[in-house]
């Protein structure tokens, strides 16, 4: 693909979805920069219309699910019913789901300066036909042709008003079907990761010079201040980390948590991308090889087929030690000027992480019984 002065940068809804719909946390929070940035940051209103359904659709899970944990709470007596029904009378009187979603998304667009597109306004009907009886991407010869029409539409919007406009687009989705229309056009190219596109977009500013110090000194083994420094900030970053448990067992079980504790930094890639700069900070992406131990928390049950209901054995807990490859994102600050020659000038601020640790396997599930010495 040649390379291009890019003028504008959109995101597709797969985007969004990878990044958990956190719209002000990681990777997406940093689209804010753009607010103020010569580059145009741009969506079409369809992927507006299916992020909102998305967040929505999320929320909506998110209050069955603590409904019914405040239902458990109340039926084991964990705490007194008046309190269970103090919180379940505030959940119902939270705001509406859909609007809830939609003074996410509304933020999320004043953060960044976003462009709505109207799609209207820059698509016919006899580009769609034209499209779709021609089998052009995101159109195929086979599957449900139908289900393309959302991504026809953005796509066709998107290079429509960049010719209108003079725009050339830096286009980020993870659906192949956007990598196979932009392919024939000149005006709109299309890259998987968001990550690598803020790199694209930041490496021309400022950061240049002390990232790729950094990147040399890290190469090099030289770099114990910034290892030093970067090791205090993990060991807080796991608090609260989403596992998802696995485990064997001839009991059912459930997870009941984990407790996630910092070992060691192993490692950490020199390739590192450029997020975002702003004059006091570089926030940049990183991928670290750590060593955690993870304390997983189980409820054992089996069922009885006299009462057709499940019968607890109580709790177990089994811990895992595990070295796991993590994108986290750094911000950067100290003095800039020093750090182009001298990396112990940087100071490391915040580290947060960008995704969940997935699953985690805990092994064979039985309970522990306690030795009779009699």
């Amino acid at each position: 693909m040649t390379v291009k002065k890019y003028t504008a940068i959109t995101l597709d809804t797969t985007v969004f979805d990878g990044n958990g719909l956190r719209l002000d946390k990681g990777l997406l929070a940093s689209m804010v920069q753009f607010k103020t940035a010569p580059t145009t940051f741009v969506l079409t209103d369809v992927v507006v219309n299916e992020i909102t359904s998305h967040i929505e659709e999320r929320i909506k899970k998110s209050k069955l699910s603590l409904e019914r944990s405040l239902d458990s709470i109340r039926e084991h007596n964990i705490v007194e019913s008046a309190d269970v029904e103090s919180l379940k009378n505030k959940l119902g009187s939270a705001k509406d789901c859909i609007e809830l979603a939609n003074e996410k998304v509304s933020q999320f667009i004043e953060a960044t300066g976003a462009i709505i597109l109207d799609t209207n306004e820059y698509v016919t009907v006899k580009d769609l036909t034209t499209s779709y009886f021609s089998q052009e991407p995101p159109f195929a010869a086979v599957g449900e042709k139908q289900k393309e029409f959302p991504d026809a539409i953005s796509l066709i919007a998107l290079n429509n008003w960049a010719g209108k406009t003079g725009q050339v687009v830096y286009a980020i989705s993870g659906d192949k079907d956007w990598a196979s229309y932009c392919k024939s056009k000149e005006l709109i190219d299309c890259y998987e990761d968001l990550s690598e596109a803020l790199n694209h977009f930041n490496r021309a500013h400022k950061p240049y010079a002390v990232v790729s110090n950094l990147e040399s000194r890290i190469a090099s083994g030289n770099c114990l201040s910034f290892m030093t420094q970067l090791s205090g900030h993990l060991g807080y970053v796991f608090d609260g980390v989403d596992v998802t448990q696995e485990a064997d067992s001839s009991f059912y079980w459930e997870p009941e948590g984990c407790e996630v504790q910092f070992i060691n930094l192993n490692s950490i890639d020199d390739n590192l991308r450029v997020i975002r700069d702003t004059e006091d900070t570089i926030v940049i992406e990183a991928t670290l090889n750590i060593s955690l131990e993870i304390n997983g928390m189980f409820s054992l049950s089996h069922f009885d087929s006299i009462d057709r209901d499940y019968v607890s054995m109580g709790s177990v807990e089994r811990s895992v030690s595990k070295d796991f490859d993590i994108n986290m994102l750094i911000t950067l600050s100290g003095d800039f000027d020093e750090a182009k020659d001298n990396v112990d000038a940087l100071e490391i601020d915040r580290v947060e992480m960008i995704d969940g640790l997935g699953s985690v396997y805990f092994g064979e599930l039985e309970m522990d019984y306690e030795p009779d010495y009699e």
